[in-house]
Protein backbone atom coordinates (compact mmCIF):
# COMPACT_ATOMS: atom_id res chain seq x y z
CA UNK A 1 0.00 0.00 0.00
CA UNK A 2 1.46 3.33 -0.92
CA UNK A 3 -0.06 5.41 2.43
CA UNK A 4 1.74 2.65 4.18
CA UNK A 5 4.85 2.80 2.37
CA UNK A 6 5.10 6.58 2.82
CA UNK A 7 4.15 6.35 6.34
CA UNK A 8 6.90 4.09 7.10
CA UNK A 9 9.38 6.87 4.70
CA UNK A 10 8.52 9.51 6.90
CA UNK A 11 9.12 7.65 10.11
CA UNK A 12 12.28 6.41 8.46
CA UNK A 13 13.41 9.67 7.62
CA UNK A 14 12.50 11.01 11.20
CA UNK A 15 14.34 8.88 12.83
CA UNK A 16 18.02 9.13 10.56
CA UNK A 17 17.15 13.04 11.52
CA UNK A 18 16.59 12.86 14.89
CA UNK A 19 19.43 10.97 15.57
CA UNK A 20 21.83 13.23 13.23
CA UNK A 21 24.05 15.74 15.51
CA UNK A 22 23.81 18.72 13.18
CA UNK A 23 19.52 18.49 14.37
CA UNK A 24 20.70 19.27 17.57
CA UNK A 25 23.27 21.86 16.89
CA UNK A 26 21.31 23.61 14.79
CA UNK A 27 18.40 23.40 17.61
CA UNK A 28 21.24 24.46 20.49
CA UNK A 29 22.52 27.19 18.51
CA UNK A 30 19.15 29.00 17.99
CA UNK A 31 18.50 28.55 21.92
CA UNK A 32 21.80 29.99 22.24
CA UNK A 33 21.38 32.62 19.97
CA UNK A 34 17.56 33.95 21.68
CA UNK A 35 19.42 33.73 25.72
CA UNK A 36 22.68 35.95 24.61
CA UNK A 37 20.67 38.23 22.41
CA UNK A 38 17.86 38.77 25.29
CA UNK A 39 20.63 38.95 27.87
CA UNK A 40 22.33 41.63 25.63
CA UNK A 41 19.56 43.61 25.23
CA UNK A 42 18.67 43.33 28.93
CA UNK A 43 21.71 44.69 29.93
CA UNK A 44 21.81 47.63 27.17
CA UNK A 45 17.91 48.65 28.09
CA UNK A 46 19.35 49.28 31.69
CA UNK A 47 21.81 52.30 30.36
CA UNK A 48 20.47 55.83 30.23
CA UNK A 49 20.75 57.82 26.78
CA UNK A 50 19.51 56.10 23.49
CA UNK A 51 20.05 55.97 19.54
CA UNK A 52 18.15 57.20 16.22
CA UNK A 53 16.10 54.82 14.95
CA UNK A 54 15.81 55.66 10.84
CA UNK A 55 12.64 53.63 10.68
CA UNK A 56 10.69 55.32 13.35
CA UNK A 57 12.53 58.92 12.60
CA UNK A 58 12.90 59.74 15.90
CA UNK A 59 15.60 59.17 19.30
CA UNK A 60 14.64 56.25 21.14
CA UNK A 61 16.06 55.32 24.65
CA UNK A 62 17.22 52.41 25.65
CA UNK A 63 14.59 51.63 28.60
CA UNK A 64 12.34 51.24 25.68
CA UNK A 65 14.11 48.43 24.30
CA UNK A 66 13.10 46.38 27.93
CA UNK A 67 9.28 46.66 26.35
CA UNK A 68 10.38 44.02 23.44
CA UNK A 69 11.77 41.50 26.19
CA UNK A 70 8.91 41.67 28.53
CA UNK A 71 6.42 38.56 27.66
CA UNK A 72 3.43 41.09 26.15
CA UNK A 73 5.73 40.99 23.23
CA UNK A 74 8.19 38.22 23.82
CA UNK A 75 6.37 36.26 21.05
CA UNK A 76 6.38 38.88 18.26
CA UNK A 77 10.30 39.93 19.51
CA UNK A 78 11.41 36.40 19.39
CA UNK A 79 10.07 35.52 15.87
CA UNK A 80 11.65 38.57 14.62
CA UNK A 81 14.96 36.72 15.81
CA UNK A 82 14.40 33.55 14.24
CA UNK A 83 13.44 35.29 11.01
CA UNK A 84 16.55 36.72 10.29
CA UNK A 85 19.04 34.17 12.40
CA UNK A 86 16.78 30.93 12.10
CA UNK A 87 16.39 31.54 8.51
CA UNK A 88 20.41 30.69 7.84
CA UNK A 89 20.30 27.65 10.43
CA UNK A 90 17.14 26.30 8.53
CA UNK A 91 18.92 26.80 5.30
CA UNK A 92 21.70 24.64 6.95
CA UNK A 93 19.39 21.93 8.11
CA UNK A 94 17.75 21.51 4.95
CA UNK A 95 20.99 21.39 2.82
CA UNK A 96 22.31 19.15 5.00
CA UNK A 97 19.08 16.71 5.34
CA UNK A 98 19.20 16.73 1.04
CA UNK A 99 22.76 17.13 0.51
CA UNK A 100 24.95 14.25 3.05
CA UNK A 101 23.48 11.24 1.05
CA UNK A 102 24.86 11.96 -2.07
CA UNK A 103 28.71 12.61 -0.04
CA UNK A 104 28.07 9.26 1.78
CA UNK A 105 27.46 7.48 -1.43
CA UNK A 106 24.19 5.75 0.06
CA UNK A 107 21.83 7.53 -2.32
CA UNK A 108 21.15 5.06 -4.48
CA UNK A 109 20.63 2.39 -1.71
CA UNK A 110 18.24 4.35 0.20
CA UNK A 111 16.68 5.46 -3.41
CA UNK A 112 15.97 1.66 -4.09
CA UNK A 113 15.16 0.86 -0.65
CA UNK A 114 12.42 3.67 -0.73
CA UNK A 115 11.03 2.35 -4.27
CA UNK A 116 11.60 5.38 -6.37
CA UNK A 117 13.89 8.74 -5.58
CA UNK A 118 11.11 10.93 -6.02
CA UNK A 119 9.32 9.26 -2.48
CA UNK A 120 12.53 9.68 -0.62
CA UNK A 121 12.93 13.23 -1.57
CA UNK A 122 8.81 14.16 -0.30
CA UNK A 123 9.57 12.11 2.76
CA UNK A 124 12.80 13.80 3.52
CA UNK A 125 11.26 17.33 2.25
CA UNK A 126 8.04 16.80 5.04
CA UNK A 127 10.29 15.69 7.49
CA UNK A 128 12.34 18.84 7.37
CA UNK A 129 9.88 20.56 7.49
CA UNK A 130 8.45 19.38 10.24
CA UNK A 131 11.62 19.87 11.93
CA UNK A 132 12.07 24.06 11.20
CA UNK A 133 8.34 24.16 12.26
CA UNK A 134 9.36 22.29 16.17
CA UNK A 135 12.60 24.15 16.16
CA UNK A 136 11.11 27.60 15.50
CA UNK A 137 8.52 26.37 18.44
CA UNK A 138 11.47 25.30 20.86
CA UNK A 139 12.76 29.00 20.55
CA UNK A 140 9.88 31.12 21.18
CA UNK A 141 9.11 28.76 23.92
CA UNK A 142 12.95 29.70 24.78
CA UNK A 143 12.48 33.26 24.72
CA UNK A 144 8.88 33.02 26.35
CA UNK A 145 10.45 31.17 29.29
CA UNK A 146 13.25 34.00 29.40
CA UNK A 147 10.29 36.81 29.28
CA UNK A 148 8.55 35.63 32.25
CA UNK A 149 11.73 35.60 34.17
CA UNK A 150 12.66 38.88 33.07
CA UNK A 151 8.57 40.26 33.59
CA UNK A 152 8.31 38.68 36.95
CA UNK A 153 11.69 40.10 37.63
CA UNK A 154 11.43 43.68 36.78
CA UNK A 155 7.29 43.75 37.17
CA UNK A 156 6.97 45.22 33.84
CA UNK A 157 3.47 44.33 33.26
CA UNK A 158 0.79 41.80 34.73
CA UNK A 159 -0.92 38.75 32.80
CA UNK A 160 -4.38 39.76 32.30
CA UNK A 161 -3.10 40.89 28.41
CA UNK A 162 -3.32 37.06 27.85
CA UNK A 163 -6.85 36.24 25.89
CA UNK A 164 -8.17 33.54 23.53
CA UNK A 165 -7.89 36.50 20.89
CA UNK A 166 -4.03 37.66 21.90
CA UNK A 167 -2.96 33.70 21.48
CA UNK A 168 -4.87 33.70 18.06
CA UNK A 169 -2.38 36.31 17.23
CA UNK A 170 0.75 34.64 18.71
CA UNK A 171 -0.44 31.96 16.97
CA UNK A 172 -0.92 33.59 13.13
CA UNK A 173 2.63 35.51 14.04
CA UNK A 174 4.17 31.88 13.92
CA UNK A 175 2.66 30.41 11.11
CA UNK A 176 3.44 33.97 9.03
CA UNK A 177 7.48 33.06 10.34
CA UNK A 178 6.73 29.19 9.09
CA UNK A 179 5.79 31.50 5.74
CA UNK A 180 8.36 33.63 5.89
CA UNK A 181 10.81 30.39 6.19
CA UNK A 182 9.45 27.86 3.70
CA UNK A 183 10.51 29.58 0.65
CA UNK A 184 14.43 29.54 1.94
CA UNK A 185 14.39 25.84 3.13
CA UNK A 186 12.65 24.65 0.22
CA UNK A 187 15.78 26.36 -2.28
CA UNK A 188 18.19 25.22 0.01
CA UNK A 189 16.78 21.78 0.10
CA UNK A 190 16.49 21.86 -3.74
CA UNK A 191 19.92 23.33 -4.59
CA UNK A 192 21.06 20.26 -3.06
CA UNK A 193 19.76 17.63 -4.34
CA UNK A 194 20.40 19.58 -8.00
CA UNK A 195 23.70 20.31 -7.05
CA UNK A 196 24.29 17.14 -5.47
CA UNK A 197 26.14 18.27 -2.38
CA UNK A 198 25.50 20.31 1.19
CA UNK A 199 27.54 23.01 -0.16
CA UNK A 200 25.48 23.78 -3.13
CA UNK A 201 22.11 23.76 -1.37
CA UNK A 202 23.73 25.73 1.59
CA UNK A 203 25.46 28.14 -0.57
CA UNK A 204 22.40 28.83 -2.78
CA UNK A 205 20.00 29.66 0.19
CA UNK A 206 22.56 31.96 2.31
CA UNK A 207 23.48 33.56 -0.80
CA UNK A 208 19.96 34.27 -1.46
CA UNK A 209 18.96 35.26 1.84
CA UNK A 210 21.82 37.40 2.27
CA UNK A 211 20.96 39.02 -1.39
CA UNK A 212 17.69 39.25 -1.36
CA UNK A 213 16.93 42.60 1.04
CA UNK A 214 20.10 44.25 -1.06
CA UNK A 215 18.36 43.28 -4.37
CA UNK A 216 14.70 44.40 -3.22
CA UNK A 217 16.16 48.08 -2.01
CA UNK A 218 17.67 48.44 -4.90
CA UNK A 219 14.31 47.88 -7.20
CA UNK A 220 12.49 49.83 -4.43
CA UNK A 221 14.56 52.69 -5.62
CA UNK A 222 14.37 52.17 -9.24
CA UNK A 223 10.92 53.67 -9.09
CA UNK A 224 7.20 52.39 -9.24
CA UNK A 225 7.79 49.44 -12.28
CA UNK A 226 10.94 47.75 -10.20
CA UNK A 227 9.07 48.42 -6.81
CA UNK A 228 5.95 46.48 -8.51
CA UNK A 229 8.53 43.55 -9.45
Amino acid sequence: DRRVNMQRLIAAEFFRLRRRMMTWGVTALMVGIIVLLYSILWSISGRAGGYFDQDLGRRVAYQELRRGLFLEAGVPFALQIIAGFGALLAIILAAGAAGSEYAWGTVRLMATASSGRLRLITARLLVVCAMVAAGTLVAVAVALAYSSIITTYSGGSDFDFITWGFLKDQFLAYLRTLLVLAPYVSLAFAAAIVGRSTLAGAGTGIGVAFLEPLISGLMRLGGARWEDV
